[in-house]
């Protein structure tokens, strides 16, 4: 039969150690007794002995040092290769990813699109990003000159584009100096495009003369040229108060490219020439086509 000590409180015979036991025995607290700690400090061993952590509240997770937890102890549900764990603590099946719910339930734009704006397209099965200043008629421009342009004869003249009617972008430069447009240097009376691809012109030039020429130098070239050298030329002949007109598409490559148009009346007219001003007579556009390749030679 056990010994039995009756007493209300062990204190160390010296010093501030009290040792209850010998290596190897086991001090057992009967079930019902409360063993209260809570206001001492408890140093355990390096290594606990393992026990039901049931009643172990208010764990902090950032003192998980090491080890992985696993994924049934993260929320319910099947955890695998195609399944996720959403917010509610649920492994549900991985979402197939962009379909036509991703557009029909986005937020309708409600305006004309701009060159800033993004689409998504497959390119080969790969997901990619389009901006859709490849895709939208922008930059263009449309103007003329006023008043009306008297041009040397025999000589090469770019027309002095300085009434703008519509500059979608600001790309060009209605002045007599090179200016700076959307970062790019803009010469004397130029679009200069901050866009590539491809761009349609057109310039309709109204010559003003009193009577019929038909000698060899009553010629008139419409001239557009593009970085002031490459040259899209149409040529009239026997010009009589006519219109001499010019189309061409033309490849810019958005980083410097400019387009100028250019006048050169022959000698058979005198010294100058008069080319009218008047709007209905006399008109000058730029537009960048959609849908072409952004980079061509010409």
């Amino acid at each position: 039969m056990a010994s039995i000590l009756k007493v209300d409180k062990l204190d160390p015979q010296s010093g501030t150690d009290l040792e209850i036991g010998t290596s190897g025995d086991t001090v057992s607290i009967p079930s019902g007794a409360t063993l209260d700690i809570s206001s001492a400090t408890l140093t355990p061993p390096a290594t606990m002995p393992a026990s039901s952590g049931v009643n172990l509240t208010a764990l902090n997770a950032t003192n998980l040092g090491s080890g992985t937890v696993p994924t049934a102890r993260l929320g319910t549900g099947t955890a695998s290769s195609s399944t996720i764990l959403y917010g509610d603590q649920t492994y549900k099946t991985e979402p197939s990813g962009y379909d036509v719910s991703s557009i029909t339930g986005a937020t309708d734009l409600a305006a004309h699109p701009e060159i800033t704006d993004e689409i998504n397209l497959s390119d080969g099965g790969t997901l990619k990003r389009l901006d859709l200043k490849y895709m939208i008629s922008r930059p263009s421009w449309t103007g003329r000159f006023t008043p009306s342009f008297y041009a040397s004869t025999g000589t090469e003249s770019v027309l002095p584009m300085n009434s703008i009617h519509f500059d979608s972008d600001g790309c060009f430069n209605n002045t007599s100096s090179s200016t700076t447009l959307n970062g790019l240097t803009a010469p004397a009376y130029s679009f200069t495009p901050n866009v590539p691809g491809y761009y349609y012109c057109t310039a309709v030039a109204k010559i003003w003369y009193n009577y019929l020429l038909t000698s060899s130098s009553s010629y008139v070239y419409l001239d557009i040229r593009k970085n002031g050298s490459t040259r899209h030329a149409v040529i009239g002949f026997n010009v009589f108060r006519s219109n001499v007109i010019n189309n061409v598409l033309i490849p810019m490559n958005g980083t410097g490219d400019y387009i100028q148009f250019t006048i050169n009346p022959g000698t058979s007219f005198g010294s100058t020439q008069c080319f009218y001003s008047e709007l209905y007579y006399n008109w000058y556009s730029i537009v960048k086509v959609a849908g072409l390749p952004t980079t061509a030679g010409g």
